[in-house]
């Protein structure tokens, strides 16, 4: 159990803990937020795909995810290809669990394309009684203890996911998502029609919106960095032309390569 740090997140004291054995084989994290905005300030924070989903528990305000309200209680955030914007204010008191890509298929029954780009209300009794103790129990380690309880309670082993599944997900990861879906199903020996029906199930978004989210997601990291030209960022992960590029990056995160990084200078400038 590592307490994984965000200095970029610290004003609302965001902390991510590791799950317990065998659960972070299918679950990335654990994560608090516990914060308090003044007299009519707003937080936002812009959420990025990446291809897995999780459960938020709201003790707090109510949260807006883009034009979703969420008021206290537990829910399931679906897969989303598109990045989300959330909007904070009052007190801020929130838990998740973030599943990694197909991890959440051993904990629920129903094919995870169900859940996508949508917020689901969860009616599973052990969930909503953990959104009842984050109200009262302030140590996290405590808190992690506790999900950790009723997660394992809720893990099916018996579930599979399938290898085709596992294997794809490393060789999207491997090749950065710059390997064309005709290609995939040639390494993993089916046809393009059953690996989208594979995926969908297991992930919750097809082949082409995971290895797109992928291939963003190296983006968004090299942008960070100011030593990488944009123009060399686009000619490293395969786009055609920058303007490609540009289109591409917009249309998951809602800015363009050049803007987005100017948010991110902004940010580290304070």
């Amino acid at each position: 159990m590592s307490d994984k740090h965000c200095p970029d997140l610290d004003y609302l004291r965001f902390r991510r803990y590791v799950p317990a054995l065998p659960l972070s084989r299918y679950i990335d994290c654990y994560w608090f937020i516990n914060s308090s905005c003044g007299s009519g300030a707003v937080f936002r924070e812009l959420l990025h795909p990446d291809g897995a989903m999780g459960y938020i528990f709201n003790y707090g305000s109510a949260l807006r995810f883009d034009e979703e309200l969420l008021m206290n209680g537990a829910f399931l955030n679906g897969p989303y290809n598109q990045s989300m914007h959330l909007t904070m204010a009052g007190e801020i008191n929130v838990v998740g669990i973030r599943f990694k890509p197909a991890g959440a298929h051993y904990f629920m029954a129903a094919p995870l394309n169900e859940f996508k780009n949508s917020f689901v209300s969860c009616s599973d009794m052990g969930l909503c009684n953990l959104n009842e103790y984050f109200c009262y129990e302030n140590n996290d380690l405590k808190k992690v203890k506790k999900i950790d309880s009723v997660m394992l309670k809720l893990f099916n082993i018996e579930k599979q996911v399938s290898p085709f599944v596992l294997n794809a997900l490393s060789i999207v990861n491997q090749s950065y998502g710059m390997l064309e879906i005709n290609k995939l199903s040639s390494l993993l020996g089916v046809n393009q029609r059953k690996l989208e029906r594979i995926f969908k199930f297991h992930i919750g978004i097809s082949p082409v919106e995971y290895s797109r989210t992928v291939r963003i997601a190296h983006a968004r990291r090299r942008l960070k960095d100011k030593t990488y030209e944009i123009s060399d960022i686009s000619f490293d992960l395969g786009f055609y032309d920058q303007a490609h590029f540009s289109k591409q990056f917009k249309s998951v995160v809602g800015l363009t390569p050049g803007e987005y990084r100017r948010r991110v200078q902004s940010r580290r400038a304070g």
